[in-house]
């Protein structure tokens, strides 16, 4: 019998998609006004901002969860291992979400300047001691107001004691499908390979066999990320241009969670 007990401390592998939307030209608006939020020449830019990040709120839900970073956006979606009804709808709200925000940006006089990238990985299971203690908090509280062993206004006293956690999303610590989108979306080794303009685009890896008929797609880019330690997220992109809704059987070309398990590289 093996000795080996590395698969009891090793994290639980679970395969994700994320998107990283980019408003692009922010950060170059405000350059023009020296990075002063007060500035009239600001203006443009903290409105052109607003409006990106209303439309990513009209466009969250609960199975669609977002994270709004300044100018840019994540969406995030666990696929499961053998279900194929989770990814196909996900991929399906990212090119809805990229073209709400290209025609605001575009309705604002920006030329729909934004890029979006969708891409597959593995996460680990994030930590979430913060939350749960928060919530152990509040239930102890309420808990102890039904009891009668505070008072309403001593309630809400240690209500306002408890630590409010604003900062932990566990879904995109340690994402490496996030941290695949990000870093192509940000840059690439060589210039043919740069994921450029302001367009949508799929890792491949996602799709079963190919393109379907049922995508528009341009053509297909090999990525390799600038830096040389990032070489493991290297892959292949593929420009959409639109998505047929009508054809039937769609999901059918969208790789399940143990398929895509099977084509990442571990060194």
């Amino acid at each position: 019998m093996s000795n080996d007990k590395s698969n009891e401390t090793m994290p639980s592998r679970i395969v994700s998609l994320a998107f990283w939307l980019d408003l692009r030209g922010y950060g170059a608006m405000l350059n023009c006004s020296g990075f002063d939020p007060s500035s009239k020449n600001a203006k443009v830019a903290i409105d052109r901002l607003r409006r990106f990040q209303a439309v990513v709120a009209q466009h969250s839900r609960t199975s669609f969860p977002t994270l709004v970073i300044n100018d840019g956006a994540v969406a995030y979606r666990d696929i499961g291992m053998v279900r194929t009804d989770r990814a196909l709808p996900f991929i399906e709200r990212c090119w809805d979400l990229f073209q709400a925000a290209t025609t605001a940006d575009t309705e604002a006089g920006r030329e729909g300047n934004l890029r979006g990238v969708v891409a597959a990985g593995l996460r680990a299971k994030g930590s979430n001691r913060g939350i749960l203690a928060q919530n152990a908090a509040m239930t102890q509280i309420i808990d102890d107001l039904a009891a009668s062993r505070i008072s309403a206004d001593e309630a809400k006293r240690a209500v306002w004691r408890v630590r409010r956690i604003h900062d932990i999303v566990p879904q995109l610590q340690a994402n490496f499908a996030f941290s695949r989108a990000y870093t192509a979306e940000q840059g690439s080794k060589t210039a043919a390979a740069k994921l450029a303009g302001p367009r949508f685009f799929l890792e491949t890896r996602i799709l079963r066999d190919g393109i379907p008929d049922w995508i528009n797609a341009g053509q297909e880019i090999d990525w390799e990320p600038q830096a040389e330690w990032l070489s493991n997220l290297s892959t292949t992109f593929v420009e959409i241009r639109d998505i047929d809704r009508v054809a039937e059987h769609r999901e059918k070309a969208i790789r399940t969670g143990r398929e895509l398990l099977s084509s990442f590289s571990f060194r």
